[in-house]
């Protein structure tokens, strides 16, 4: 139970954390949807700490203040990292960060996110060039930063703030995410929903690679086995910061799994402003 308490209420964290950067860029409809659905992670996690663990009822109950708070208007003058976010009883101010980038994007609109361009031309052109996406666009975005050294970010994230990130990333494109630890004895390290415009569930996997290794068409079994086996998983998706060999991105031709590698994700962070994001997930950068 205990476990189970902190997964939701960390889940109602990284919602709020996402709802407050949608806020102050002025996209409050989003935001509104996302503070709902912190709401209902703090109310899940407040069921259970009542039952099993009233020390944490306090902490929840503040949660819910905070919620309700947003939602009436009292938006903060800035978004915090997930890190640094805290719920408060309204006293108090919250700390400056200077790292967290503006929710750019469209969120709101799924059709026309990078997410659903990637997985859409993955699925029409697999034997496109690794990425499967126009990823010299990016390399000219203006941003002075290329895929290239975003991959090499990437691959100094360890495997938690790798798995965190894909989520924020998902969130920010208008789903509902539950991360699963590590610890935790289940096949795949994210489950993404959303209602619009039609009711999904997806299957999210995460492999991070420290070094130059390429994925190998094994990942991509072990998603479709999972996906099969798992009762209203309508897709399986594997995110990585590597590049596929090519028996991986047949296998994931033959099996129906969208893999979404560290060029399509490097589109992707730039897409949703996340750029500083990953600088602000690496404190010794």
């Amino acid at each position: 139970a205990e476990d189970a308490i902190e997964d939701y209420f960390e889940a109602g964290k990284r919602r709020l954390g996402s709802a407050d950067r949608f806020a102050v860029d002025g996209r409050e409809d989003r935001a509104s949807v996302l503070y709902e659905r912190a709401r209902d992670q703090f109310e899940a996690a407040h069921r259970l700490a009542t039952e099993a663990h009233p020390d944490r009822v306090e902490e929840i109950e503040t949660a819910l203040s905070t919620i309700d708070q947003r939602i009436n208007g009292d938006v903060p003058a800035e978004a915090l990292p997930h890190d640094e976010l805290t719920v408060t009883d309204g006293d108090e101010e919250p700390a400056e960060a200077d790292d967290e980038p503006d929710a750019t994007g469209s969120g709101d609109k799924p059709g026309s996110t990078v997410i659903g361009r990637i997985q859409s031309q993955k699925q029409e052109e697999r034997a496109a060039a690794p990425g499967g996406v126009n990823v010299n666009a990016g390399d000219g975005a203006g941003d002075g930063v290329t895929n290239t050294e975003l991959r090499g970010k990437l691959r100094d994230l360890d495997e938690g703030e790798f798995t965190q990130l894909v989520a924020d990333l998902w969130e920010a494109q208008g789903w509902s995410t539950t991360v699963f630890s590590a610890t935790k004895q289940v096949v795949y390290d994210i489950v993404a929903m959303r209602e619009e415009p039609e009711q999904q569930r997806l299957l999210l996997w995460t492999e991070h690679k420290p070094g130059e290794e390429q994925l190998g068409p094994r990942s991509v079994e072990r998603c479709a086995t999972a996906r099969d086996s798992s009762q209203g998983a309508e897709s399986a998706t594997l995110v990585t910061n590597a590049l596929p060999r090519t028996a991986a991105k047949q296998r994931a031709e033959g099996l129906d799994v969208t893999v979404i590698d560290g060029q399509d994700l490097a589109e992707l962070l730039r897409f949703e402003g996340f750029l500083d994001r990953l600088e602000a997930d690496r404190p010794n950068a």
